[in-house]
């Protein structure tokens, strides 16, 4: 199967087909409810589940997970009780009858493998599900299978020769994984024994089923040298033991494998299994990463305002995400939304001013202060703490446009609008070369403001001095 990626996530797998614009989506993109049923983030058409055969992992590169698999607690236990129970077993009718229904149960079990596999899960069934009934049925309908396609081969051998036995007793042997899979999915006997049923499974499943085939082969080959080991090295009764345990083994590995052909290329069969880790979203409000999921999309397809919108509404209740208000900004910033620039102005600020990021500070001041000249911080710390950094970058324009009229417009807060005063007096001394108008706005500090009185008194003094405001001071 060629794995699809999500349209807006490349390295995503993706879980859903849009009917209406046929993009590629995973997961984070299109949250849906338990019913399998969502929208499209971009043109609200509905969804197609592509299923969890899309991160499946190709059969070839688990081989080691498959020989695992039948060493699972469920399956081992299985294994313990169809070889050991048996075996202690006097013979007789009690003997007989319970290894018949151990083999039913064990034949329920290896079907149920596949089942489960298809399915996308790719631990074991439970153990309950071999005594789940209908075991001795799959048995009796697997011997009516083999029987009816040897007597095919014997009649065809009879009446047209030789070759043509050989030749049909070699498409029945290639046919047998097919055969056991439509069993397992249809259930049916017919189904089953139906030639232009294999063909088409064989099909629509290409050269990987004969991969598989080679695979089983090598597989069965592995299982008689074993089998031949045990015969060969153990006593009688131990050997029959452990060749059952083998024998139990070596089909479970088997039939998962057979399940996991189904799972990986289950697009081509036409169904969609969840898998393990299929994703399923509760409706409800849209999570954080939903949202930021929504403004990926929005950015990808150009809508620039409703990704804007989304991400506002994230860092509005995540004010310390750095990473989301920076991204906001550059969104702001190459949209040329003003308009939303001057919205969310404050939080920018804070944050700027909380990391140390004095240039993106200026820049979205001066890209304001350009816009709408009219426009000032609505808090008066935020606007000296600008001013202090616009003035110690050296942009003094911007340091003189968020200090103009300061204590009429903050006049509630008096140590900051002190403070406004000093940074103004400092700018007028050392840039302006204005000491007089420096100095009448110190004795307005010194009269009007007890706080800073002492410090005030201190800058009059050394500029009455120097002519300057040395910035330590």
């Amino acid at each position: 199967m060629t794995t699809r990626h999500c349209y807006y996530h490349p390295v995503q797998p993706a879980r859903w087909q849009c009917r209406g614009c046929h993009k590629h989506l995973c997961g984070r993109c299109a949250p849906v409810n338990e019913q399998r049923s969502g929208v499209c983030p971009v043109c609200r058409s509905g969804l197609r589940y592509l299923g969890s055969a899309h991160t499946a992992e190709p059969f070839w590169n688990r081989l080691g997970a498959f020989f695992l698999y039948p060493l699972k607690r469920d399956p081992i236990i299985l294994i313990l009780i169809c070889t050991l129970v048996p075996a202690v077993l006097s013979s007789g009718l009690l003997a007989l009858a319970v290894s018949l229904l151990l083999l039913g149960a064990q034949t329920r079990y290896l079907f149920a493998v596949i089942e489960h596999t298809a399915d996308g899960h790719l631990e074991p069934p439970a153990l309950g599900t071999a005594f789940s009934g209908g075991g001795l049925i799959l048995v009796i309908q697997q011997v009516v299978i083999f029987v009816l396609l040897g007597v095919a081969v014997q009649v065809i051998t009879a009446y047209a020769g030789w070759f043509a036995g050989m030749l049909s007793l070699l498409v029945v042997v290639l046919a047998l994984p097919a055969i056991i899979l439509l069993l397992a999915i249809e259930g049916q006997i017919g189904d089953a024994l139906n030639p232009l049923r294999w063909l088409g499974l064989i099909a629509a499943l290409g050269w990987p089923y004969f991969v598989l085939f080679g695979y089983l082969v090598l597989l069965f080959l592995g299982a008689g040298i074993v089998t031949d080991f045990m015969w060969q090295h153990f006593s009688p009764s131990a050997a029959q033991a452990l060749m059952g345990m083998s024998a139990s083994y070596f089909s479970i590995v088997a039939f998962h494998l057979m399940g996991y052909l189904l799972y990986q290329y289950q697009d081509r069969l036409g169904f969609a299994a969840d898998g393990d880790d299929a994703e399923v979203v509760a409706q409800g409000p849209r999570s954080d990463a939903e949202t930021l999921t929504d403004v990926d999309v929005r950015l990808r397809e150009g809508d620039f305002m409703a990704a804007a919108a989304a991400l506002a509404g994230y860092v509005e209740r995540h004010r310390t995400d750095g990473l989301q208000i920076e991204r906001l900004f550059r969104i702001l910033q190459e949209s040329r939304d003003e308009q939303a620039l001057r919205k969310y102005a404050r939080l920018f600020m804070e944050y700027f001013l909380s990391a140390g990021q004095g240039d993106s500070l200026i820049a979205l001041l001066n890209r304001i202060r350009e816009q709408d000249p009219a426009w000032q911080p609505a808090n008066a710390e935020l606007a000296f703490q600008a001013a202090e950094v616009a003035y110690q970058q050296g942009d003094i324009r911007l340091a003189l446009w968020l200090l103009k009229d300061f204590h009429k417009r903050y006049a509630q807060d008096a140590m900051v609008v002190a403070d406004a005063l000093i940074l103004s007096a400092r700018i007028l001394a050392n840039h302006l070369k204005n000491p007089q108008k420096a100095a009448a706005f110190l004795k307005t500090v010194q009269a009007r403001f007890p706080m800073r009185e002492e410090k005030a008194a201190q800058l009059l003094e050394r500029l009455s001095r120097h002519g300057v405001l040395a910035d330590g001071l």
